[in-house]
């Protein structure tokens, strides 16, 4: 299916394949809903032996008759199941929902991008087959010209060459299919130009609807200037109102440049449409040109396939001549290899005998060398244990004739020798020393365990008024959590849980919460948001305990939702009674609580600028202006 780009296919085996079945609970709630229908792999009908892959693919599938009903199922299930309807919506699982039409009228402008991109690629791998089919014959020609020379490979290479020429058949074939196929791309191209052209007077209306756009804009601008010129006056006339018109006039400035990048944006669009259309058009053209060039070295390639066909006949013809030379050869080469035989067996008969001989020889070597090492050894030892030479030892000393109880004699002096030992003549003062030595250490060691034990009772004292404090304090952020999460969630409990209370300083600390409609649970078996929530309702627990002069926070209220927001915003706005809060966010519930806000605009391209807004200032000029 790649070869040929037939598509894509998924297996199942059937050993492989378990199935997957809703629990009794889950079932007992789906016959008290409203408009369920049943579980999908109980509505289709199969065989016994593929059930599995039934269950498996539908097995956690849910029917109902309409997307409402669909969400209301889904909510009751918490989101843990697909739901789908008669009509085709889906609800999956964790909450997103598919729907609308499936039919599409019209290709999009990058859907047509795509095709042109896939006819080039069809294009370019069919000019790389037929490159590959012109490389093939020219390696077929160099292989017959070789064929005089080794006879082996003649036979081999004309083997080669029938499976070549085979191939280039069937090649010749695939690119005539795939030559069909571009001209009905070409004409497919023809309907999708026709489609560009309407596009392209679609495209055109929006340009006239963008310069209309454009020239109500510049009236704005205008407006605007005028109102300008106005605040001016109003500022010579009142120097006291300066304040108040300066705001304005930042927000008409910053309304004034969104304008201009929206007129800007407008006109860069127009010109990408147009060169869309251009270039679309001049890929049409390269794939015409590139169709009549398939033609011309189809129509070669044939000629040239015809070509092969008669050489390779005249090949045949040499190759049967040549194999009767080789039949003459051969029979005189068997007379010659026989001759060879027999002188072979001769020089393996003296091969043996050589080697018979130098294996005696090595044998006698390293037997010598044995020897010699073994009297070096000897020499060695009458030298360094009894410190006297050979010459001397045969002078002085004749061979006893028990060997073996003289050398039972020598063992016994030695191990009497060695008893006795070696004289100490300074083992008093050594004595002396190592006491005095020995007196110090025991000293030292003293001093070192009454350092522990104080050390040990000084830990314990601080390890008892850690725990103290550290129980006190997590009871009070424990009380403080409670409340603060009832407040952020808008009801629910949550609490705090010490994994090892009988060991405070090495315990770990558990987050429980109950969220309004839920169960108690862990931490992390809640959703992003609410797991954001409930760390956000620790944080002002734990500065209610133990408050602090400012708090940055950058963006913790990402995860959460507008209501949530709200609350979290409100409730830092209580606080900022006894802390000042800098926050990082884009969410438009926690700016409307916030006193001062600094952002950054635009005026001019890649100018930019930082404007600060007072809440409470623009509160008094909306006051004085109403």
């Amino acid at each position: 299916m790649k070869q040929r780009q037939s598509g894509r296919a998924t297996f199942l085996p059937l050993d492989v394949i378990r199935p997957r079945n809703m629990s009794d609970s889950d079932r007992r709630l789906l016959q008290q809903a409203e408009g369920f229908i049943g579980i999908a792999s109980e509505l289709v009908q199969t065989d016994a032996k593929y059930e599995n892959i039934v269950s498996s693919m539908l097995g956690n599938v849910i029917v109902s008759e309409s997307l409402e009903q669909a969400n209301k199922i889904a909510s009751r299930l918490q989101y843990r199941y697909r739901v789908v309807t008669r009509d085709g919506d889906i609800v999956n699982a964790g909450g997103s929902m598919t729907g609308g039409s499936l039919q599409k009228k019209s290709s999009s402008l990058l859907g047509r991008q795509r095709q042109l991109e896939e006819l080039e690629s069809e294009i370019k791998n069919a000019e790389a087959m037929r490159d590959s089919a012109k490389a093939e014959a020219e390696d077929f020609k160099k292989e017959l010209a070789e064929t005089a020379q080794n006879i082996e490979q003649l036979r081999e290479q004309g083997e080669k060459e029938r499976m070549n020429e085979q191939q280039v058949a069937a090649e010749r074939q695939q690119l005539i299919q795939e030559e069909r196929q571009l001209q009905e791309q070409q004409s497919a191209l023809s309907g999708e130009k026709a489609a560009f052209d309407a596009e392209a007077g679609g495209l055109d209306s929006v340009r006239s609807e963008a310069e209309a756009r454009l020239a109500s804009l510049t009236e704005d601008e205008q407006r605007m200037q005028n109102r300008i010129r106005e605040a001016e006056e109003l500022r010579r006339r009142s120097q006291s109102e300066k304040e108040q018109l300066q705001g304005a006039l930042t927000d008409l400035k910053v309304s004034i440049a969104r304008l201009e990048q929206d007129r800007s944006a407008l006109d860069e669009q127009a010109m990408r449409r147009r060169a869309d259309l251009s270039r679309l058009t001049a890929e049409r053209k390269q794939l015409q040109e590139g169709l009549e060039q398939n033609e011309t070295e189809a129509s070669r390639t044939s000629q040239e396939s015809v070509d092969q066909k008669e050489r390779l006949n005249e090949l045949r013809l040499q190759k049967k001549q040549l194999t009767e030379n080789i039949e003459f050869k051969r029979a005189d080469r068997a007379e010659k290899l026989r001759d060879l035989e027999l002188k072979e067996s001769e020089t393996k008969e003296q091969r043996t005998k050589l080697k018979t001989v130098e294996e005696g020889l090595r044998q006698a070597e390293i037997s010598v060398n044995r020897l010699d090492v073994e009297l070096d050894n000897l020499l060695r030892k009458l030298s360094e244990e009894y410190e006297i030479g050979f010459e001397l030892a045969k002078e002085r000393y004749e061979i006893p004739e028990d060997i073996a109880g003289t050398q039972n004699e020598v063992r016994d002096m030695k191990r009497k020798i060695s008893s006795l030992g070696d004289v100490n003549v300074g083992a008093i003062e050594e004595y002396k020393r190592v006491s005095e030595r020995f007196q110090f250490l025991s000293e030292q060691e003293n001093d070192l365990i009454e350092a522990k034990t104080k050390l040990h009772g000084i830990i314990r004292e601080m390890d008892d008024e850690m725990s103290k404090r550290f129980r006190t304090t997590f009871e009070d952020i424990r009380k403080h959590f409670v409340v603060v999460f009832s407040r952020m969630f808008g009801g629910g409990r949550a609490d705090l849980i010490l994994s090892e209370p009988d060991r405070p300083l090495d315990t770990g600390i558990d987050i429980v919460a109950q969220p309004p409609g839920k169960k108690l649970q862990n931490l992390q078996l809640l959703s992003g948001g609410e797991r954001a929530l409930t760390a956000i309702a620790l944080l002002f627990a734990i500065l209610n305990v133990k408050p602090v002069p400012f708090c940055v926070l950058d963006e913790v209220e990402a995860a959460l939702d507008e209501a949530n927001v709200t609350r979290y915003a409100q409730y830092m706005r209580e606080f900022s009674d006894s802390t000042q809060f800098i926050v990082v966010t884009h969410r438009k519930g926690t700016m409307e609580e916030a006193d001062v806000l600094y952002g950054v605009t635009m005026e001019e391209g890649g100018v930019s600028k930082l404007v600060s807004v007072r809440l409470e200032e623009s509160d008094e000029i909306m006051t004085a202006t109403a």
